[in-house]
């Protein structure tokens, strides 16, 4: 295999999941709403800006 066919065999992760930036939309806030279908998530950033999962 050329170095260019092993370049173009790799596959990206920003080409396969796409990548929304959810700080502009959180305003600064301490919650996350997220809307999948019919279901409205609510989650939690913590103080170190991560975004807990967890209920």
């Amino acid at each position: 295999m050329t170095m260019n066919a092993a370049r173009q065999a790799t596959v990206r992760l920003e080409d396969v999941f796409p990548i929304h930036e959810a700080t502009g939309r959180t305003t600064g806030g301490a919650h996350a709403r997220m809307k999948l279908e019919d279901q409205l998530y609510t989650r939690r950033i913590a103080r170190a800006g991560k975004l807990v999962l967890a209920t």
